[in-house]
């Protein structure tokens, strides 16, 4: 698991667990989706950026580090396969 995750808040891991499955996120979305995506990927220290829900560059960028760091395509977008990576380092560490 990467170290970055271990450090995560309750916060964090909230918003990990309040992603959708199926929440397919990319450059110019917007909206809750986004922004705990930012708290997640700022946690980590992947993204310096505001938690506006504005998925702009910045937040592409640092999803694109998050995806090289869990191992999953690069994408640059939200898909099932990080979700479901992102989701289950969270499981494991809340056991």
């Amino acid at each position: 698991m990467p170290k970055q995750l271990l450090r995560l808040s309750p916060i964090a891991l909230m918003s990990i667990e309040a992603l959708e499955p199926d929440c397919d996120l990319k450059l110019s979305d917007s909206g809750s989706d986004v922004q705990r995506l930012q708290i997640i990927l700022k946690e980590m220290e992947l993204y310096s950026g505001a938690l506006d829900g504005e998925f702009d560059v910045a937040t592409e960028r640092a999803l694109l580090q998050l995806q090289r760091t869990l191992n999953v395509s690069v994408t640059g977008r939200l898909d099932v396969s990080t979700w479901y990576s992102l989701t289950e380092c969270a499981e494991e560490i809340a056991q």
